[in-house]
């Protein structure tokens, strides 16, 4: 498996773990986007509040040394409440929170090693003016960034894959 699909599969384990979030947020409002399916374009009730962990950005340092190449990954952590009481949002977010401190990157590896750096919690942002998240349903939102730094040998990198 790649590693940006391997910490976001991290990312959302990471979540699913906290017995809080399984609470809060059903499991069908759980957006992984790992099925093809768009997003419902009509939303109900029952529908919120959703979380949702999508990549988001990344920057890229190749050959940063002269054997390692350096990759900053960004992932979007976006929860839609369609509540107007702020209370939901901030407890999601503080919950979300705690799940990314519970989160132990150290154990992920690929080609066999440990590429995880560095990970950051960067930013919250918290407003109810998103509809366009919440697909038309005015509510209060969060979208938190989670930075990961990952760190790959060059060479393995450039090698091809065995089939």
């Amino acid at each position: 498996m790649n590693p940006y699909q391997t910490v976001l599969d991290a990312i959302w384990a990471a979540l699913e773990a906290r017995a809080s979030i399984q609470e809060l947020v059903l499991r069908g409002n759980r957006h992984k986007y790992d099925d093809g399916a768009p997003p419902k374009e009509g939303v109900a009730t029952a529908d919120l509040p959703e979380l949702r962990v999508l990549p988001v950005a990344g920057t890229f340092s190749p050959r940063v040394t002269n054997k390692d190449t350096e990759v900053t990954k960004q992932y979007s952590v976006q929860v839609i409440t369609g509540s107007r009481d702020v209370s939901q949002v901030l407890e999601l977010e503080f919950e979300v929170f705690r799940a990314m401190l519970a989160l132990d990157f150290d154990v992920l590896e690929w080609e066999g090693e440990p590429f995880v750096q560095n990970v950051r919690l960067t930013s919250a942002t918290e407003g109810d003016v998103r509809v366009d998240l919440n697909r038309g349903i005015s509510g209060w939102v969060s979208i938190m960034t989670v930075e990961v730094q990952m760190m790959f040998l060059t060479e393995e990198l450039i090698k091809e894959q065995q089939t």
